[in-house]
């Protein structure tokens, strides 16, 4: 949370300022250690709200720091983030910040989103896109999927093209772009193993061809230096949507 978290923060706050659920309860999806939590209360401090993350760790931390701030409102549950309309129908909107992109089936969780959200409510989800350049983590993407065949399912085309039966209404698709700067390449790739979604990479293809990816992109990883810092925009992908009748 420690590195992460101030990183990420710029594109959270973006997202809870798009985030305009008409009256009622909010859910937000895969809620990791709790910062848009606290954002969405201290934006909308009446209103009751469900946070839910499969990570029993980020669970603990999400509560605790809800308890601290002072927060009675808000419910943090162990769930799976694909699939929370067992716990809540009829919600005012649901706020998701990089997760959909982790999850197995991504159009699944956003039929479940739409489920769990009343006609007119609001959905806003942030994630991380597929792109094709040459930024840091599309070099790394690249590596994955030509030495190893790794590579994250192409969902988000098909996903637009599922939204009018899904119940949900486009509003805006937006790229939110920030610079983030790291101590060196080395402490990116460690902490992408310790607190990231190399973690999951790992337990997939083994330690040992994760390493070997990663000494081929240190060699070439992308960052720009500047000062004592090492550099890079990352662009991240909003949709604001609308619940709908489904067509």
């Amino acid at each position: 949370m420690s590195y992460w978290s101030p990183r990420f923060e710029p594109y959270l706050k973006r997202s809870v300022e798009a985030f305009r659920p008409p009256p009622g309860a909010l859910v937000v999806a895969g809620c990791g250690p709790g910062d848009e939590v606290l954002m969405l209360c201290h934006r909308f401090p009446d209103r009751s709200v469900l946070a839910a993350d499969l990570s029993p760790a980020m669970v603990r931390l999400a509560r605790q720091r809800v308890r601290e701030a002072g927060f009675s409102n808000v419910l943090v549950v162990e769930e799976d983030a694909a699939r929370l309309s067992g716990r809540i129908r009829q919600a005012a909107g649901v706020l998701s910040c990089f997760t959909l992109q982790l999850l197995p089936d991504p159009l699944q969780a956003l039929s479940d989103w739409s489920r769990l959200t009343r006609h007119e409510g609001s959905l806003t989800v942030l994630f991380w896109p597929q792109l094709e350049d040459s930024s840091p983590f599309s070099r790394l993407e690249r590596l994955l999927r030509e030495r190893a065949g790794y590579h994250r399912q192409d969902w988000e085309k098909p996903a637009l093209e599922a939204l009018p039966r899904l119940g949900l209404n486009l509003l805006a698709d937006g790229r939110i772009e920030h610079e983030m700067a790291h101590g060196s390449p080395e402490e990116y790739w460690r902490e992408l193993h310790e607190s990231g979604p190399l973690q999951v990479v790992q337990r997939r293809l083994g330690k040992e061809l994760v390493d070997a990816i990663g000494t081929e992109w240190l060699q070439a990883h992308g960052f720009e230096r500047r000062g004592e810092n090492w550099v890079h925009r990352p662009v991240a992908r909003l949709w604001v949507l609308e619940r709908i009748e489904k067509v």
